[in-house]
């Protein structure tokens, strides 16, 4: 024992048994900005985390530092919370002025990210509670280190993992960021980190909503995925209670807005005349019926949907006018001129052979790295470290990768199984690209 230190500890704890007590001192000395940088002011700072620690070893303090620090807590994520809903931090989804732009970028990726940087306490304190089970109690060691403790029972890691491998969802999403190269373990580890990031979103979502009702771009999403899904409305309606959702009629306002836009923007893309169109068949059962013995109905309804996406790589209308030369070269023109018929084997002298190293010709060439791609990314797990040594295949007349725009039309009630069928399809899907049917 230090008796000299004691002596001296005592003497200071005389000196405020007068007109100032130590924690005015205290007080005083952390409120006033000329002591700011004082040293015993620097190394009260940086021992905060011991000395907060000291005064919960005393019981009578123990509440109230609890009191404190849940009071401090909850202003800041409130604080956060605040600052999420505000209308630059680009959440707020208006239903009667929906864009299509606005679901196509919607990533539960990003906004989780986006959520992480700008409330990073709130985000943490979810990410407790949401694995409280694993969470490390702190620790004080005598000299005011925190040291972390503690960790997951063996019962609980186990009954983790086995409901964590029930669940497959996400195991595309798994494999496709670690490549298929990582151990069970991880990818439940995985697993039950994406999950508990998706319910964090989920969570601060609720919130923002509660907070200000304009800031609902994942319940905006959700309510439009639970409509285009055909859940009853009783089961929005209780999704919207929540707050995972908006209302029926908001959604409703929702798709007037979009079919507006998308109605625009077929009127747009089709009258540029530099359009591809594109319709299929799908069927739908409607039981909005009953059948009986005597009264049988058919359900099933034949439909037709199309798709229009602007031409790429620079086409322009000249390069359309093409059908002249088109029909004098046709078969079925009784005046065509005559030509030599073209096979697809002309196209194989379309790029001539030239000697190469390995003495293999293109095509060989190119099975070859085909083989090896498959074998590396596809075959055995051994073979996945030669991933990183396969070159690319040879460019030859390398056409540009780009993202093109899909506008997607009004389905049809047309039945494409006949000619008559397919005619009327084409008439009206034309149609709806040049606005002749308002």
């Amino acid at each position: 024992m230090d008796f000299s230190r004691d002596r001296r500890l005592d003497a200071i704890l005389e000196t405020f048994q007068n007109d100032f007590s130590l924690s005015q001192l205290i007080v005083t000395v952390l409120s006033e900005p000329r002591y700011g940088s004082h040293p015993t002011v620097r190394d009260l700072l940086a021992n905060t985390d011991g000395i907060v620690h000291a005064f919960s070893l005393h019981k009578s303090s123990h509440s109230k530092l609890l009191d404190w620090a849940s009071d401090a807590v909850k202003e800041e994520c409130a604080g956060e919370i605040r600052e999420l809903v505000k209308v630059e931090s680009g959440w707020h989804f208006s239903a009667l002025h929906a864009k299509s732009e606005q679901i196509e970028n919607f990533r539960i990726e990003e906004m989780a990210l986006k959520i992480e940087a700008d409330a990073p306490r709130l985000w943490a304190l979810l990410d407790v509670l949401l694995s409280a089970r694993m969470t490390k109690k702190a620790q004080v060691k005598s000299g005011g280190d925190v040291v972390m403790s503690g960790g997951v029972p063996e019962e609980w890691e186990s009954e983790d993992s086995e409901y964590w491998a029930q669940v497959d969802d996400l195991e595309g999403i798994i494999d496709g960021i670690t490549g298929n190269q990582v151990s069970r373990a991880a990818k439940l580890d995985f697993r039950r980190q994406a999950l508990i990031t998706l319910r964090k979103v989920v969570i601060v979502s609720i919130l923002k909503k509660s907070t200000n009702q304009k800031a609902n771009s994942l319940s905006g999403m959700l309510g439009l995925f639970l409509h285009s899904t055909h859940a009853p409305e009783k089961v929005i309606e209780t999704m919207a209670q929540i707050g995972l959702s908006i209302s029926v009629d908001a959604i409703h306002d929702a798709i007037h807005s979009l079919s507006a836009q998308s109605g625009r923007a077929l009127q747009c893309l089709g009258q540029s005349l530099l359009a591809a169109y594109a319709y299929d068949n799908f069927d739908i059962n409607l039981k909005s019926t009953v059948p009986t013995a005597q009264k049988s109905v058919d359900t099933l309804k034949h439909l037709t949907s199309g798709l229009l996406f602007p031409l790429q790589h620079g086409v322009t209308l000249d390069d359309l006018k093409c059908s002249y030369e088109l029909w004098k070269k046709s078969r079925i023109n009784p005046y065509a001129e005559s030509c030599t018929a073209k096979t697809w084997k002309d196209l194989l002298a379309i790029h001539q052979e030239s000697h190469h190293p390995s003495n293999l010709s293109r095509r060989d060439r190119f099975n070859s790295w085909k083989f090896l791609q498959d074998l590396c990314h596809h075959g055995p797990a051994y073979f996945a470290q030669f991933k990183s040594q396969i070159r690319d295949p040879d460019v030859i007349d390398q056409i540009p990768v780009v993202k093109t725009p899909v506008v997607a039309a009004s389905a049809m009630d047309v039945n494409n199984s006949t000619v008559a069928g397919n005619i009327q399809a084409i008439e009206k899907l034309m149609a709806q690209g040049y606005d002749l049917l308002s």
